[in-house]
């Protein structure tokens, strides 16, 4: 029966194993005690036969085999063991204490014998051929390893990856993802021309002149093309390859990335298509409004313009309960053509976008003519000082400062006179414009409404207005790619809205 010694602690599967192989059981143990500083598994047989049942079972470092054995001498079982596949490369060292001449010596390099050693043999010399072998077997399983895991993460990418030589563009190593893509069976891949891909349609060229610039260049930069699969299929891709050159510089080999945007491709196809839908529906949305707003004018108008009549020569031969009836519809029809007006204002706005750049101070002075009115009989304060230029729509800021300061002018706490400061800051690239009042400031969860078309948080008894004036001014900031937020410490206590460009 075969003794199997462990001479280390390390477990059995991490440690490399050494087949020795003698007839005399003392000779085994000699070994074990030569070697017993090692990181090494001793599996002992005392027949060639045994020998070889243990070669079937394990992966050797290394075989020290005896010549001299019955049944089977060691050089029968060297011929045996470099005739197996498996086991063809497995170092051998003889160890013989009677066959020493040099034909013997000369048999057992010729059976692939890497060293003899002759007994009584020297205990230095046999541990400095085993550590030898056994640090070559522990390098080469390493370098095993790391390249199973090399090839592991080759064959796992995502990405279709391959190597194409640069004089015939054959493809040579590839990984699964690009058979598993391309539906090409392996030998219908390697060491086939790389525009096989291409084939029959209008992208053949376009790749094989693709392919010719990365010769001179050394690089392909996420081209997008189109390849197709076996069965016809086409397939989206970006190609991106970098250069492998020998010695002299040459490009010997272009490594290659091939990544399937189909998807992406096609939800983007998918996401332009409904974009555009989106845009046909709000334009006729915005004609069907607007044409609607210009066709009331007309009605609205006649009613106002009737009732007045009536109110005119009705005079007294009509009751003070007739006369509320007219003040009222007077009243609505001027209310109704206001909301017309500003609802075609609104719609208006981008229909002339042009930009230049606009002195801020110019463009206050106008808004300020226009409220002049309401300024003075409010007593309105408003501060402002070099508050310079940006580049946007003359026309269409006048508008913005109009609406903005109107807003903290109409919605001022009644036992205080309106104040409104305007700064300008800069940030960066970007013009941060403030407009801070001391009216009756906005709860927090008013705060998402206040730019909503005809969106009135107060009650309409109380404060004139139609709730088209904030949302002109979020539409204008908008146009000019900006950005427009509220901000208040609660009711009566001002708000702040900040305008970014």
């Amino acid at each position: 029966m075969a003794e199997v010694t462990h001479t280390s602690s390390l477990k059995p599967k991490e440690i490399p194993k050494i087949l020795c192989v003698d007839d005399r059981p003392q000779n085994l143990v000699a070994l074990d005690r030569v070697l017993a500083g090692y990181d090494v598994e001793l599996i002992k047989a005392t027949s060639g036969n045994e020998a070889l049942r243990y070669v079937l079972k394990y992966d050797f470092a290394l075989a020290l085999l005896d010549v001299q054995m019955p049944e089977m001498d060691g050089y029968e079982l060297a011929e045996i063991i470099r005739g197996d596949p498996d086991t063809e490369n497995l170092p051998i060292i003889f160890i013989s204490a009677i066959f020493t001449d040099r034909i013997n010596v000369f048999k057992g390099y010729e059976r692939g014998a890497f060293a003899f050693i002759t007994k009584p043999f020297d205990p230095i010399e046999l541990q400095i051929k085993v550590k030898f072998f056994v640090d070559k077997y522990l390098t080469e399983k390493a370098y095993e390893q790391s390249k199973n895991q090399i090839i592991q993460l080759y064959d796992g990418s995502p990405e279709m990856l391959f190597s194409i030589d640069a004089q015939s563009g054959l493809i040579g190593q590839y990984n699964k993802r690009l058979r598993d893509i391309t539906k090409y069976a392996d030998h219908e891949i390697i060491d086939q021309s790389v525009f096989k891909f291409f084939e029959g349609s209008d992208y053949y060229e376009k790749a094989k002149d693709i392919f010719n610039d990365f010769l001179k260049t050394g690089e392909i930069d996420n081209q997008e093309l189109k390849i197709f699969a076996k069965d016809g299929s086409s397939i989206d891709i970006l190609w991106k390859s970098s250069a492998i050159r020998d010695t002299e510089g040459n490009i010997v080999v272009a490594n290659t990335i091939w990544t399937d945007i189909t998807e992406k491709n096609s939800m983007q196809a998918k996401l332009k298509d409904s974009y555009q839908k989106l845009e046909i529906r709000n334009e006729e949305l915005e004609n069907f409004v607007y044409l609607t707003s210009h066709q009331l004018q007309e009605p609205s108008q006649l009613i106002l313009s009737f009732m007045k009549m009536l109110k005119a020569e009705a005079g007294d031969k009509i009751d003070e309960d007739c006369h509320n009836y007219i003040n009222f519809s007077v009243e609505a029809a001027e209310r109704m053509r206001s909301q017309v007006l500003q609802m075609l204002a609104y719609l208006r706005l981008g229909a002339k976008m042009e930009s230049s750049n606009v002195s801020l101070d110019l463009v206050l002075e106008s808004a300020v003519d226009r409220l002049e009115e309401t300024i003075a009989e409010t007593k309105a304060q408003i501060n402002a000082d070099n508050l310079g230029d940006v580049l946007g729509n003359e026309e269409y800021l006048v508008e913005l400062f109009y609406h903005l300061i109107d807003n903290a002018i109409k919605y001022r706490s009644p036992d205080k006179l309106p104040v409104i400061n305007i700064a300008v800051e800069k940030v960066g690239e970007k013009t941060q414009i403030s407009f801070s009042d001391n009216g009756l400031g906005i709860k927090e969860q008013d705060m998402t409404k206040v730019f909503r078309i005809f969106q009135q948080l107060h009650a309409r008894d109380a404060y004139s207005g139609l709730g088209v004036g904030l949302a002109i001014v979020k539409k204008i900031v908008e146009l000019h790619n900006g950005k427009v937020e509220v901000k208040s410490k609660g009711e009566t206590l001002g708000s702040t809205f900040v305008v970014t460009f």
